[in-house]
């Protein structure tokens, strides 16, 4: 096989020795597959499926390359992570060349996986730098915002995009998804960014509005307006999660918390309401408050 692609190059136009050409580069890259040369196959896939993405081939042997590079980062000793960088390279690519336009539709399946491999690399990356920032001893904010960033891109392309074309997300937990980047620009005290993530959370348009993340995210808008001394939004938010979710956890306290924001504000009169709302919600089993 060798000897042939050295020797053989096919004329311009020649549409049948080049399919022939490709023929023999892919039986080439099953013989490395097969015999576990994966270097070997990994980089002879990846030529047929980088340059002859107009033969039928050229989505398989994307897919074989893929699944070179994956062992040699996880199975091989000692695994290889810096084929994971590489495969976050390559699939974009792949999904440019054999699932725009029109195209999804010939290679359904397989795009269908390309699409799925690219949101886990964005996942994992996101999750990476998430990880760093939990362990670093300096630019742990930049860290975070990175990790918060990586969340929402995901979010906007494969959650957010499909969803306002009338179709179902790509990803089945988006909900996670948005409350990490939430959590994440938090720790990177981008408490702005933070509560209109956990807004889209919120939002009846997406459906996850009574998920239980949704409901957490309530609460945490609040402690996010009391961070920045925003009191009477941060009121507003406790009194609505202790209404809506009254036996969730941390209800009570916020109802507690409100009545005094209310009473800092000067606002005697719904510090009284929520005093009220507390001895009606609560009074039996905290009495003492």
């Amino acid at each position: 096989f060798s000897r042939y692609l050295c020797v053989i190059k096919p004329g311009e136009g020649d549409a049948k020795a080049k399919e022939q050409y490709v023929e023999v580069k892919y039986a080439r890259a099953r013989v490395y597959f097969e015999a576990h040369y994966w270097e070997e196959a990994a980089a002879a896939f990846k030529d047929i499926a980088m340059n002859h993405s107009d033969m039928d081939s050229g989505v398989y042997a994307a897919q074989l390359y893929l699944e070179a590079l994956n062992i040699l980062g996880s199975q091989v000793d000692p695994p290889r992570a810096s084929c994971f960088d590489e495969m976050g390279e390559s699939v974009p690519k792949f999904i440019t060349l054999y699932c725009d336009g029109g195209k999804s539709a010939k290679n359904a399946d397989q795009c269908g996986m390309l699409t799925s491999i690219q949101i886990d690399i964005l996942r994992l990356k996101a999750e990476a730098l998430l990880k760093q920032a939990k362990s670093a001893t300096s630019n742990a904010a930049r860290l975070y915002e990175g990790a918060a960033n990586a969340y929402l891109d995901l979010w906007k392309k494969y959650g957010e995009g499909p969803m306002e074309q009338g179709k179902k997300p790509e990803y089945a937990k988006m909900d996670e998804v948005l409350w990490n980047a939430a959590e994440a620009f938090q720790s990177a005290r981008l408490v702005m960014k933070s509560i209109q993530v956990r807004l889209i959370l919120l939002n009846p348009k997406y459906g996850y509005d009574k998920g239980d993340l949704a409901r957490r995210s309530v609460y945490k808008i609040g402690g996010n307006y009391q961070a920045i001394a925003v009191y009477d939004e941060a009121a507003r938010w406790y009194e609505k999660y202790a209404k809506e979710f009254t036996k969730s956890e941390k209800a009570d306290s916020a109802l507690s918390d409100a009545v005094v924001l209310r009473l800092g504000l000067g606002q005697e009169q719904e510090a009284i309401k929520d005093a009220d709302d507390f001895m009606k919600l609560y009074g039996q089993s905290k009495p003492a408050e």
